[in-house]
């Protein structure tokens, strides 16, 4: 993910804005895992629906894109 987040970046109209949405979708899932009680192991983490708002939003502008991404890796 810290390699490929970027190519949301390069491609540009739908098809970039769906690349930007699924890097983030994986990424905040990714961040859930990392901060779930390890006593939960066996639950899936679940994006609510103002997480997927705001995922929607983050991946429309590739800047905030790519300030929200490097923010959740790095």
């Amino acid at each position: 993910m810290k390699v490929g987040y970027l190519l949301g970046t390069s491609v540009k109209g739908r098809l970039g804005w769906e690349i930007r949405a699924m890097s983030l979708g994986g990424i905040s899932t990714l961040q859930m895992l990392i901060d779930q009680d390890d006593s939960n192991l066996l639950t899936r983490p679940r994006l609510q629906k103002k997480q997927l708002l705001f995922i929607m939003l983050n991946s429309a502008c590739s800047m905030r894109y790519r300030k929200k991404a490097t923010q959740l890796l790095f």
